[in-house]
């Protein structure tokens, strides 16, 4: 698959530390996520934080084709 344009679109990605902290030990009663998965789904799951920046860069590449037609690299930076 070629890109459109030689230069790869940039993306910088920052995880707040205190709301993943939050997120995972300190839900709110009608929690979402608690909802779907159910009591102590923190301990039965995870996160795999490895693959955020490759599922990111694909899903903004995937939204620039569909919306623009522009097929362009996107390079993910976590912070």
């Amino acid at each position: 698959e070629y890109q459109a344009s030689a230069f790869p679109l940039r993306v910088m990605v920052f995880v707040d530390g205190s709301w993943l902290y939050y997120s995972f030990h300190g839900r709110r009663p009608n929690c979402p996520v608690q909802q779907r998965y159910g009591d102590g789904w923190a301990f039965s799951n995870s996160v795999a934080f490895d693959r955020l920046p490759y599922l990111i860069s694909q899903h903004i590449h995937q939204q620039l084709l569909r919306r623009y037609g522009t097929r362009r690299f996107v390079e993910i930076t976590r912070t």
